[in-house]
Order: C-alpha cells, then structure tokens, then sequence
C-alpha cells in the first residue's frame, strides 16, 4: 500500500513539473508568435526571454537544495518504467501480435531516455 502511495506521489511530482514546463513553453511559443520569436533582428530578445523564464523555473525547483530527492525520483520512475517494460512484454500475445503493444514499449523506452537526460540535467545543476 505504501509503494503505490509513493508511487502515485511520484507520478503526481513529474505531471507537476511537466504542467509547468507545458505552461513555460506555451507562453514562450505565444510570445515568440506575438514578437516574430527568435528570427531576424528578434533573436537577441528572444534569447533573453527564453534564458528568465529558464531562470524562474530553475528558482522554483531549487535543484541544489533537493538534488537528492529529485535524484531518488527519477530512480524510482526508472524502476517503475522498467516495470511497466517488463509488464507490457509479458502480456503480449504471441500468436496475434499487436503493433500496438511494441508503440507502448517504444514509448516507455523514450520515457526512460527522458528520465537519463534529467538525471544528467540535475547532476549539473
């Protein structure tokens, strides 16, 4: 009962984080539409723009202060994609397959290089 409270702790940590960056990148996309984004005469500003709202969120996460819990969060998401990985192969069938099935691997293994980008992010941060 535990495992799957933290679990779901986690899984409710990375939609966090996802949400905000959804909402940093939306707003810089926006932005970008509003002033010709990083084109031409524009890309200075641009720049600007993307380098303060990289800085806000980096002032929210506040990675030195929690490095090590956010280092247990992406190991614990790794072991629970490994799970899912290894779920989702077991349950195939063999006799009709179904693409479908190996979408959802292939997806869960690009969640896991996702996950190793992060940790190498938080590790140099």
């Amino acid at each position: 009962m535990i495992e799957i409270i933290g679990i779901i702790c986690i899984f409710l940590f990375i939609l966090y984080i996802s949400v905000k960056m959804f909402k940093m990148q939306r707003q810089i996309f926006t932005e970008g539409f509003d002033s010709a984004g990083g084109t031409g005469n524009n890309a200075s500003d641009f720049s600007k723009k993307v380098k303060s709202n990289a800085s806000k969120i980096q002032d929210e996460l506040l990675i030195p202060k929690y490095r090590v819990e956010y280092e247990n969060v992406i190991i614990n998401m790794e072991e629970y994609v490994n799970s899912l990985m290894l779920k989702t192969i077991l349950k195939m069938n063999l006799e009709k397959p179904n693409l479908s099935d190996f979408e959802g691997l292939n997806t869960l293994h690009a969640a896991k290089e996702s996950l190793n980008s992060v940790m190498k992010y938080v590790d140099e941060n």
